[in-house]
């Protein structure tokens, strides 16, 4: 058995980039996934977040983009906090 510094569980668009970053900073991780095989139906409904960014860091987001074939989604804010609202 290899040696595993770090266990990614999920093999979705996250765990996957995770991993993908790790490999690159010398770390060994170990991708785990219950499904078997590939699924029909994706894991994620879209890329959002923080993985937007590091995509776009890694030169990677415009590949991403090109790929879509649906329409592009509107994009969403999140909504501010009210604090001390009654």
């Amino acid at each position: 058995m290899k040696h595993t510094e770090v266990i990614i569980v999920g093999a979705g668009p996250t765990g996957l980039l995770l991993a993908a970053e790790l490999r690159l900073a010398g770390v060994r991780p170990l991708v785990l996934e219950r499904q078997p095989g590939r699924r029909d139906t994706p894991k994620a409904g879209g890329l959002g977040g923080q993985i937007l960014e590091l995509l776009r860091y890694r030169g990677l987001l415009d590949r991403f983009e090109a790929a879509c074939t649906g329409p592009a989604p509107a994009p969403r804010f999140p909504l501010p906090v009210r604090r001390g609202a009654s």
